[in-house]
C-alpha cells in the first residue's frame, strides 16, 4: 500500500475562497501520488475573535455572530461553483451557526464560562473551516469526508484548553478510521486542534494545536510526507519584522524543529515536531506558490540556523548563603510557582547554591514576588529577592549549539548587553541567553547577520 501524504493548512491562508481553491488544488495534485489527508485551522481571525466574544461580556453578540457567519458564507461563495454542495453545505454551516449562537447565548445569560464550555466555543472555527474544505474538494470532484478530531480518533485526557492524547488509544483508533476511509477512496478532511474524551466531550489541543494534530496522524499513519502550507516560505533564518535581511533556512531536523517549535518559531505548537523526532516523515513547511521551503528530516547537521527573541519577561533573583547545600530551596519556589498560577520560563543556579535565577513572563512577575514574600516570611527564610523586570531571551537554534556559545556570547556582548544566563536546551539544539530588554533588538540583529545567516548561507557549514 502507497504510504499516505498529510497536507496542513494554516489559518493565515485561509482568509477567503481563494485560500481555499487554491489549497484544494494542492489536495488535487496529491492525490495523483498517494492518498491524502488533509489537516485544517479555521478561517484567519476567527478563532481570536471567538475569543472576544467569550472574554468581552460588552461586545455585541449578535452582530459579531452574523459578522462570522458572512466570512464564512462568502468564503463559501467564492470557492464553490456547484449549486447542489454549496446549498448542502450552506445549510450544514447555518446549523453549526445556530449550535453556536445557543451556546454563546447560554454562556452569556448563566454568567458561566468552565474550561469544558470554553473548548466546545472554541472548537466552532475548525469545524466550520473543514466542512468549507470538504465541499470545495467535493466540488473538485474529490470524494471528501469532514471529520473533527475526536471522530478521526484522537481520543485526549479530561485537561480542557491543554488536553493531551491518549496515544496508545489514540494510535489504535487513528489507524483503524482513516485508513478504512483511505481505503474506500475517501480524502478524510480533519480539524486540527480538537480532540474527544473517553466521555465524548470536545477538548482543544492549545493554541496552535492544529499543527499538533497534523503532526500526530502523519506519525501514526507513517506517512511519506507532511506538508505544512502557511504564509511564508519556510522556516527563516529570523523574524523579518526585526531582520529585514532574513533568509528561508533550506533544511533542519526535527531536533532542532522541535526546540524551534518551543521557542516560538512560526509559532507552532509547541509538541508539533514531538511525534515526528524518531519518524522518517519528511516534513516539508511552505507557501501556497512554494516560493521556497524548509525540508524537515531526521539527519542534523551542526551549526546555527535560526535566532528568534521571547519579549515580555523578568528575572526574578533569589539569594542567600542559606541556600548552600540545604535540601528543598528549589522545590519550595516551584511550589510557589505553582500556587501562584505562574509558568517559569527558565532556572538558572551556580555551583555555590547562593542564587537561584527565575526567567517568567513580565505580567506574573508582581504576582510571584509577593507570592514568595509571602512564602519565605512563613518558612523564616533569610532569603533576598531582585526583580529585573525588562529582560529577553535571545535563542539560537541549531544541532549541537553547545560549540557556538563562545562565539554567540563574543557578539552579544560586543553589543553591549549584559547576559543574567545562558542554557543549553534538547539533545544540545537550542542556546539561550538571558539579556536585558534595551539591547534586544541590536543583539538579535547582530548574531543573525554575524553567525547564523552566513552558516545558512554556505549551504549549511558544506
Amino acid at each position: 500500500m502507497v504510504k499516505p501524504i498529510v497536507m496542513k493548512f494554516g489559518g493565515s491562508i485561509l482568509a477567503n475562497g481563494y485560500g481555499y481553491v487554491k489549497s484544494t488544488e494542492k489536495v488535487v495534485k496529491g492525490i495523483k501520488r498517494a492518498p491524502v489527508i488533509v489537516v485544517v485551522s479555521a478561517m484567519k481571525g476567527v478563532t481570536d475573535t471567538l475569543l472576544q466574544i467569550i472574554g468581552e461580556r460588552e461586545a455585541s453578540l449578535e452582530e459579531t455572530i452574523g459578522e462570522l457567519h458572512l466570512k464564512h458564507m462568502r468564503a463559501l461563495e467564492e470557492a464553490v461553483k456547484d449549486k447542489t454542495i454549496f446549498e448542502e453545505t450552506f445549510r450544514e454551516i447555518s446549523l453549526l451557526f445556530n449550535e453556536l449562537a445557543k451556546i454563546l447565548w447560554a454562556i452569556r445569560f448563566t454568567n458561566t464560562l468552565t474550561p469544558k464550555l470554553r473548548d466546545y466555543v472554541l472548537s466552532f472555527g475548525e469545524r466550520l473551516s473543514a466542512k468549507i474544505m470538504e465541499a470545495v474538494l467535493k466540488d473538485k470532484g474529490v470524494n471528501a469526508r469532514m471529520l473533527t478530531g475526536g471522530e478521526a480518533g484522537i481520543i485526549t485526557n479530561n485537561k480542557f484548553g491543554e488536553a493531551s492524547p491518549i496515544m496508545e488509544l489514540t494510535a489504535k483508533l487513528v489507524k483503524e478510521r482513516i485508513s478504512r476511509l483511505i481505503e474506500n477512496g475517501v480524502t478524510p478532511v480533519v480539524t486540527g486542534f480538537i480532540g474527544e474524551t473517553l466521555e465524548g466531550e470536545i477538548t482543544t489541543l492549545g493554541r496552535g494545536g492544529s499543527d499538533y494534530t497534523a503532526g500526530l496522524i502523519a506519525s501514526i499513519l507513517d506517512a511519506s510526507e507532511l506538508h505544512f502550507y502557511t504564509d511564508v516560505p519556510g522556516i527563516m533564518t529570523g523574524d523579518p519584522r526585526l531582520i529585514p535581511n532574513t533568509k528561508t533556512v533550506p533544511k533542519i531536523c526535527f531536533v532542532e524543529a522541535l526546540e524551534l517549535a518551543r521557542a516560538g518559531g512560526k509559532k507552532f505548537h509547541p509538541r508539533t515536531f514531538e511525534p515526528l523526532v524518531n519518524s522518517n516523515v519528511k516534513t516539508i513547511i511552505t507557501d501556497l506558490e512554494e516560493r521556497a521551503c524548509t525540508v524537515i528530516d531526521r539527519e542534523c547537521v551542526e551549526g546555527p540556523k535560526t535566532v528568534s527573541l521571547i519579549r515580555g519577561l523578568a528575572l526574578i533573583d533569589v539569594e542567600g548563603g542559606y541556600m548552600a547545600g540545604r535540601i528543598g530551596t528549589l522545590a519550595i519556589v516551584a511550589d510557589a510557582a505553582r500556587e501562584a498560577g505562574v509558568n517559569i520560563v527558565s532556572i538558572f543556579q551556580p555551583a555555590t547554591e547562593t542564587r537561584i535565577s527565575l526567567l517568567v513572563s513580565r505580567d506574573e512577575v508582581i504576582r510571584f514576588r509577593e507570592k514568595l514574600e509571602k512564602v519565605f516570611l512563613k518558612e523564616n527564610l533569610p532569603l533576598k529577592i531582585s526583580v529585573a523586570s525588562d529582560v529577553s531571551a535571545l535563542v539560537v537554534v541549531g544541532y549541537n549549539i553547545a560549540s557556538y556559545i563562545e562565539q554567540v556570547l563574543g557578539v552579544v556582548r560586543k553589543e553591549g548587553c549584559n547576559i543574567f544566563g545562558v542554557a543549553v536546551g534538547f539533545q544540545g539544539s537550542s542556546l539561550t541567553v538571558v539579556i536585558d530588554g534595551s539591547c534586544m533588538f541590536k543583539a538579535v540583529r547582530a548574531v543573525h547577520d554575524r553567525l547564523v545567516l552566513p552558516f545558512v548561507l554556505s549551504g549549511l557549514g558544506e
